[in-house]
């Protein structure tokens, strides 16, 4: 099961609007895309986060305040757990952009 962000129903983008009459098409920021996909951290989901990362305006202080604020406090099973993929996922951001400037 998918945890999102507690607000990401506020950010849903529509797509598509006016092409089908009965259906009604929404798309995830990139910072709740990626967070919905932190607590599996399988290896698909970790690079999508960084393909996230690299091709949206992601600001990293964004994405940490989302974490805290509207996934941490209701995440269940393990937040100590949570807490360092994250932080993986943040230094692996950073990694990243930092071999891009080079």
């Amino acid at each position: 099961m998918a945890q999102v962000p507690y607000e990401y129903e506020e950010r849903l983008a529509p797509i598509y609007e006016g092409v089908f009459e009965n259906i009604h098409l929404f798309a995830m920021d990139p910072y709740d895309i990626a967070l919905c996909k932190l607590k599996r951290d399988n290896d698909r989901d970790f690079q999508d986060m960084l393909f996230l990362a690299r091709t949206t305006p992601f600001d990293l202080e964004v994405f940490e305040q989302r974490y805290r604020e509207e996934l941490r406090p209701y995440l269940f099973g393990s937040v100590g757990e949570a807490d360092l993929t994250f932080a993986r996922w943040m230094e692996a951001i950073k990694e990243d952009r930092g071999k891009a400037e080079d």
